[in-house]
C-alpha cells in the first residue's frame, strides 16, 4: 500500500499549487490546504490491510473501537484547531487523527501474528519514503525547468529507480505495477 500511496502523495504535493490554479487563480491559497491533507493518504492506505487483518481475526470489535476514537479525537482537533489555523487546521486535524487511527491498529497487530517484526516494517517503510523523498528532490529541481507536466514522468521513472535500487521492489514487482 505504501509503495501506491507514497508516489500519489508526494506527487500531489509537489504540484499542488499548479493543481489547483487549474480550477482558477482564485483556488491559489488552497495549495497549503492540498498539501498538508494529501499526507492523510498515508496512513489511511496503510490502515487499510490492518483494517482487514483485525476483521479476519475476528477483532471486528477493537477496529470498531480504535474508528470511533478516531472520530472522538477528529472531532475535538477540529474544534481546537479550526478557529487557530482555518481550513488548514482541518487538515492538520485530520492528519494526526488518520494518523492515530493507523498506529493504534498497527499496536494490536502483534496480538494477531506473534513474532511480527516492527522494526522490518519501518525498514521497509523507510526505504519506500527514501525513494519519494528522491522523487521530491528531483521535481523541485526540474519543475522550474520543464514545467509540471514533464515533471510527472520524470518524477515517476526517479520513483521507479528508487524503489529499484533500494530493493524495496523487483523486476517483477515493477512488471506487476505497470500491468496494472
Amino acid at each position: 500500500m505504501m509503495l501506491i500511496a507514497t508516489p500519489i502523495v508526494f506527487g500531489l504535493w509537489l504540484i499542488a499549487p499548479e493543481a489547483v490554479l487549474l480550477a482558477g487563480g482564485g483556488y491559489a491559497p488552497a495549495a497549503p490546504v492540498l498539501q498538508t491533507l494529501v499526507f492523510v493518504l498515508i496512513p489511511i492506505f496503510l490502515d487499510f490491510p490492518i483494517g482487514s487483518l483485525l476483521n479476519a481475526a475476528d477483532r471486528q470489535m477493537t477496529k470498531t473501537t480504535i474508528i470511533a476514537i478516531t472520530m472522538v479525537c477528529n472531532l475535538v482537533l477540529n474544534a481546537l484547531l479550526i478557529p487557530w489555523f482555518g481550513v488548514l487546521g482541518a487538515a492538520y486535524a485530520a492528519l494526526v487523527s488518520f494518523s492515530f487511527m493507523f498506529l493504534a491498529g498497527l499496536a494490536i497487530v502483534s496480538s494477531v501474528i506473534p513474532g511480527f517484526s516492527y522494526r522490518h516494517l519501518v525498514l521497509v517503510l523507510g526505504k519506500i519514503f527514501l525513494a519519494g523523498l528522491g522523487m521530491v528532490i528531483v521535481g523541485t529541481l526540474v519543475m522550474p525547468l520543464i514545467g509540471w507536466m514533464l515533471t510527472v514522468p520524470l518524477c515517476a521513472l526517479v520513483y521507479l529507480i528508487g524503489l529499484a535500487a533500494s530493493g524495496s521492489v523487483r523486476r517483477g514487482d515493477i512488471q506487476a505495477l505497470t500491468r496494472l
